[in-house]
């Protein structure tokens, strides 16, 4: 066996997702059906060119980078979060971000095509697990008779996702709703009603760090009354963890 080839690849286009930063960030696609992201393509005539006929599908894959932390100290073992942080599995026998090669996979919805939008075509697609600026290496349509696996078998990530309730106060209503009504809007939702929605599931999941988790869990009755926050699409969403699940009490934009 000779010596290994070296590849390099470059960007066909970035992601424009609601997750300015990792944190809220579903760990899979899907389990946030409602959230709207976009992928830009470089603005070539051949990315234009190539993309003619994906809109006869529903759902693609993206092939993208985990950009965020490189790959420059990743470990053969990973503590997933699905099973508490206390059992090591190999980085190759989960979806650890933190791998030889930083690639990702995920499976989405796609809503429109659009090849004529300015500076690049342009794909909105739901249920993304991405960070905004993530860089896009390539999309496939999905394709169900070769992509559905029936009886597949899903190992230590076989367990149900714990979900949480969600409520939200007369205060952090009233503050969503006048962000619409006064024109600030909110990037990747066209009204309150489809926001609220978007903030419910991407709360439902406890979307702090698998450590603090683990540390503070959601059904410990130490843990009620605490505060936490997350960013969704550019406002700071604050609230607390209560017996019955999670109360957002504050929804304030941080940009205009």
């Amino acid at each position: 066996m000779g010596k290994p080839e070296e590849f390099s690849f470059s960007p066909i286009g970035w992601i424009q997702s609601p997750y300015s930063t990792k944190f809220g960030v579903p760990r899979q696609p899907g389990l946030a059906p409602s959230i709207v992201s976009r992928v830009k393509f470089k603005d070539d005539f051949r990315i234009q060119t190539a993309l003619k006929g994906l809109e006869q599908f529903s759902h693609l894959w993206v092939i993208f980078v985990f950009h965020k932390h490189g790959a420059k100290d990743w470990k053969p073992t990973v503590r997933p979060p699905r099973l508490g942080g206390a059992k090591k599995m190999g980085v190759l026998a989960s979806r650890s971000p933190h791998r030889p090669n930083p690639i990702g996979l995920s499976v989405v919805e796609l809503v429109r095509l659009d090849l004529s939008a300015p500076k690049g075509a342009e794909i909105e697609i739901q249920g993304g697990d991405f960070v905004d600026g993530t860089p896009v290496l390539d999309v496939k349509p999905y394709i169900a008779y070769a992509d559905v696996i029936e009886n597949s078998i899903s190992g230590w990530a076989s367990q149900p996702i714990k979900k949480y309730s969600v409520s939200f106060t007369e205060q952090a209503l009233a503050e969503l709703k006048d962000l619409f009504e006064n024109g600030h809007g909110v990037r990747f939702a066209n009204d309150l009603e489809g926001f609220l929605k978007q903030i419910e599931e991407v709360l439902s999941l406890d979307p702090r760090p698998a450590s603090q988790k683990t540390r503070d869990g959601a059904e410990d009755p130490k843990s009620q009354g605490q505060n936490y926050g997350f960013e969704l699409a550019g406002v700071d969403v604050q609230y607390e963890i209560k017996s019955d699940g999670f109360l957002v009490f504050s929804c304030k934009i941080l940009s205009d």
